[in-house]
């Protein structure tokens, strides 16, 4: 997975679903963002946010949970 792959999702995907990281946001404030690609692969991002700027942290494929949360959010 690239990072130029995991940025798409913040470019395209209107329906992403960004959340605060509770569990990994000691010093840093961290969120994670689940969305498609332009490719169309589900992604799960971690990432800050500084000065209107995103920071990938890390990006893999969803699991199928993160997947339904995804989902999950569109319908709200």
């Amino acid at each position: 997975m690239s990072f130029e792959e995991a940025a798409t999702v913040f470019e395209g995907d209107e329906s992403a679903y960004t959340d605060f990281d509770v569990d990994h946001s000691d010093d840093d404030p961290r969120f994670f963002t689940i969305g498609i690609s332009q490719s169309g692969k589900f992604l799960f991002i971690v990432h800050n946010e500084e000065d209107d700027l995103i920071r990938i942290i890390s990006a893999r494929h969803a699991t199928s949970r993160e997947r339904s949360l995804y989902e999950e959010s569109e319908s709200f």
